[in-house]
C-alpha cells in the first residue's frame, strides 16, 4: 500500500540532496520537452512492428576496431588519436570479449575510479558497435571533470561523435545495414527512456512544486501542474514504482538499474535531442564547434558560453522543433531499415 506521507519525505531528501542538478533545477521545462517527446516519437510504429531484431552482418576484430577509431580520431585532430593510445597502454581502457567469455554485464561499458585511477569496462562484441561503444566512452574520458556545464553536455558529446564515426564506417565500406542498426539502437534507447522518464520527472517537479500527491488536487488543477488525464489506478501505479525504487536504494550492494538516477537518463535523452537537432541542421564547421566545446568544458564555460559555441540559441527554437529533429534524423534510418527487412524477407 501507497505511504504518501513516506514518499513525501523520501522525495523531499532527493530534491535537498541533488539540489545542484540542472536537471531538478528546470524540470518544468524539461517535462515540456518530454510530453513533446511522448506525442512525437515511436519507432515501433514506424516500422510496424513491437519486436526488432539488432542482428550484424559484418565480422570486425577487436585490433582492427582500435584502429577504425584512431583513424578516426586523428581525422577530427591527431592529438586525439595520441591520447587514445595512451589511454589503451596504461590501462584505462579494459576490455571483455561478450561472445566467448562469462561476463558481468553490470561491469561491462561503464566507467569509474580504483585508486584515482579512471577506468572505462567495454565489452566487445566483435561487430561494429565495438567501435562505436570506443567512441563515445573515449570522449566521456576527455570530459571527465566534475564541472557543472558536463551534466548538460557530456552524453550529446559522446552521442554525436559515435554517430559521426558511423557515417565514417560507411565511408570506409562496411555494412550500410549494420551502420543503419547500430544508429537504430541509439534510437529504440532513447524511445524506451521517454515514458519512465516523464513520469519520474512529474512527480519531482509536483513535490517541489506543491509537494502535494493527492489525484483529485491534481487533476482539479492539471493545466495549472501539467498533470496528464491519468486515471486515479495509473497514478497510483506510478507512485508506487517511483517509492519502491526509492527504497530499493536503501539495500546494500543494489544493482545500477535499481537506482532512482532520472538525471542520468536525462541525459541520454537531452544528449539524443541535442545531437539530432545539430545533426540536422549542420554546416561544414558544426563538427569543429562540437570538439571546440569538448575541449573547452573543464575551464569552466558558463552554459550561455557553452551554448554559444555551438551557436544553438534554445530560447528561439521550440521544444516541438526540438523532439522533431529527433524524428527527422532518424526517419533516415527507419527507412533504410525497412529496406533492408524488405530484402531480408525476399532472400530468405
Amino acid at each position: 500500500m501507497l505511504n504518501k506521507k513516506e514518499l513525501n519525505e523520501r522525495i523531499d531528501t532527493y530534491l535537498k540532496e541533488n539540489n545542484n542538478l540542472f536537471y531538478l533545477n528546470n524540470l518544468t521545462p524539461i517535462l515540456h520537452l518530454l510530453e513533446q517527446s511522448k506525442s512525437l516519437i515511436n519507432p515501433y510504429e514506424e516500422l510496424g512492428t513491437n519486436c526488432i531484431a539488432i542482428n550484424y552482418h559484418d565480422k570486425i576484430d577487436g585490433l582492427t576496431s582500435f584502429e577504425l577509431v584512431r583513424e578516426y580520431l586523428y581525422l577530427l585532430n591527431p592529438k586525439y588519436q595520441d591520447i587514445f593510445t595512451k589511454c589503451l597502454n596504461n590501462g584505462t581502457f579494459g576490455f571483455a570479449d561478450t561472445i566467448n567469455d562469462e561476463v558481468d554485464y553490470l561491469t561491462i561499458n561503464c566507467s569509474g575510479r580504483k585508486d584515482k585511477h579512471l577506468f572505462f569496462n567495454v565489452g566487445f562484441e566483435g561487430n561494429i558497435l565495438d567501435g562505436k561503444i570506443l567512441v563515445h566512452e573515449f570522449f566521456h574520458y576527455l570530459n571527465t571533470a566534475n564541472y557543472a556545464s558536463r551534466e548538460l553536455f557530456t552524453e550529446f558529446i559522446s552521442i554525436y561523435n559515435e554517430n559521426k564515426f558511423l557515417d565514417y564506417l560507411k565511408t570506409k565500406g562496411y555494412s550500410d545495414g549494420d551502420i543503419t542498426k547500430a544508429k537504430l539502437e541509439r534510437y529504440l534507447g532513447f524511445y524506451r527512456i521517454i515514458n519512465p522518464l516523464y513520469y519520474e520527472t512529474l512527480i519531482l517537479n509536483i513535490g517541489s512544486l506543491i509537494g502535494d500527491f493527492d489525484y483529485n488536487f491534481l487533476m482539479k488543477y492539471k493545466d495549472v501542474l501539467s498533470f496528464p488525464s491519468l486515471t486515479f489506478e495509473k497514478w497510483e501505479e506510478v507512485l508506487d514504482t517511483f517509492l519502491d525504487k526509492l527504497k530499493k536504494c536503501d539495500e546494500p550492494n543494489h544493482h545500477n538499474q535499481e537506482k532512482v538516477t532520472p538525471d542520468i537518463s536525462y541525459r541520454y535523452f537531452l544528449g539524443t535531442v541535442l545531437s539530432c537537432y545539430l545533426l540536422t541542421h549542420e554546416d561544414e564547421n558544426t563538427h569543429k564547434r562540437v570538439l571546440e566545446l569538448n575541449d573547452k568544458l573543464a575551464s569552466g564555460l558558463s552554459l550561455s558560453d557553452s551554448f554559444n559555441i555551438l551557436e544553438l540559441d534554445l530560447n528561439n527554437i521550440s521544444s516541438h522543433d526540438l523532439v522533431a529533429s529527433v524524428n527527422n534524423y532518424y526517419d533516415k534510418i527507419l527507412t533504410k531499415e525497412k529496406e533492408h527487412q524488405k530484402i531480408k524477407i525476399r532472400s530468405s
